[in-house]
């Protein structure tokens, strides 16, 4: 249940021209043009084939059973399913931010998306230079990660920890019952339930993030963090402030006190759509839309609708680095 403001889902069929809801917004199929392209760009992100892309074949993949990834997706998306040896998962994890996390790895090529079909996981989730971890459920709840998911310093700060995600995943964190998610900027967290605290932090200065459609049932401590970014949002308090911190649409934000101190508050979004996700139906991945809401505060997924639009992946085409680029996909 979302508190704090209203929500008013607004359903769009993307399937539909001129569609004109009760509050007066209006869509076309360019809405589902547009939406297609952000999506065939998402499966890109999975295939490496965006630029700067490995584009040959990774030697940390090369060791791994071929069990773990999916030929839909291309070879740097692992796919992981509860039934699986927690210790061979972990032996993948390990070696993928091993690699991610080793000295200038922040100009390798190498990309990765590692995937979480529903069920519950005992596992420590070390997040490094562009590896993005996803849950495949319907909401954060149907993927539970029980241990840790977490950015850590490399070197004396969080300063350089940039490109990596997580989203569309419950996280129970055994150490100290706290997630560590030390970053600066392009590596958002959303879509996260989070049974116990969240620290935007760990050794060293820290330089802003974006956290969105969330749940924290503990305390937020921004720590070092210079600025921060909370949309859509609950959690029971916040606390730490440097520069500037913005909350819109969160549930026990603190009160505005800019400019004179850090926090700008915004009780409610006056219109927000998240961003489309990937989940699993059956032995099928489909694409979930939500909805549009209007003046909204607090997770949306807390209230799922079960007529949300959910589109099959034969609606987009999936680009292959063996075969597709620029020519190909003019």
């Amino acid at each position: 249940m979302t508190t704090g403001g209203l929500n008013r889902k607004i359903p769009v069929s993307p399937l539909r021209r001129n569609t004109k809801s009760s509050e007066g917004y209006s869509f076309s199929s360019n809405n589902y043009t547009c939406m297609k392209t952000v999506l065939i760009i998402f499966i890109f992100l999975f295939s490496g084939l965006l630029s700067g892309f490995s584009q040959g074949s990774d030697p940390a993949r090369q060791s791994f059973p071929d069990k773990f990834t999916n030929p839909l997706l291309g070879e740097n998306v692992f796919v992981f399913d509860p039934s699986m040896d927690m210790n061979e998962i972990q032996i993948v994890l390990d070696t993928i931010f091993a690699r991610q996390s080793a000295r200038r790895s922040e100009f390798t090529t190498n990309r990765y998306a590692l995937l979480f079909t529903p069920g519950t996981y005992n596992l420590d989730v070390k997040v490094g230079y562009y590896m993005q971890i996803l849950g495949l459920g319907n909401s954060p709840g149907d993927v539970v990660i029980r241990g840790a998911v977490r950015s850590n310093t490399r070197g004396n700060s969080v300063l350089v920890n940039f490109w990596r995600g997580v989203e569309n995943l419950t996280i129970i964190p055994i150490a100290d019952s706290t997630v560590t998610w030390g970053v600066s900027q392009a590596a958002p967290m959303r879509r996260v339930y989070i049974k116990g605290n969240l620290n935007l932090f760990d050794k060293g200065y820290a330089s802003g993030g974006f956290l969105a459609d969330s749940k924290i049932d503990g305390i937020v401590s921004s720590g070092p963090q210079q600025q921060w970014f909370t949309r859509n949002t609950e959690w029971n308090k916040w606390t730490g402030g440097n520069w500037n911190m913005m909350f819109m649409g969160v549930v026990n934000a603190p009160e505005q006190n800019f400019p004179d101190n850090p926090y700008t508050t915004i009780e409610n979004v006056p219109l927000i759509r998240e961003k489309p996700f990937l989940s699993i139906a059956g032995k099928s991945f489909v694409v979930q839309l939500p909805y549009l809401k209007v003046n909204s505060s607090g997770p949306g997924w807390s209230d799922v609708n079960d007529d949300e639009t959910v589109l099959k992946l034969n609606k987009f085409y999936i680009a292959r680095p063996e075969k597709d680029n620029s020519t190909t996909l003019w």
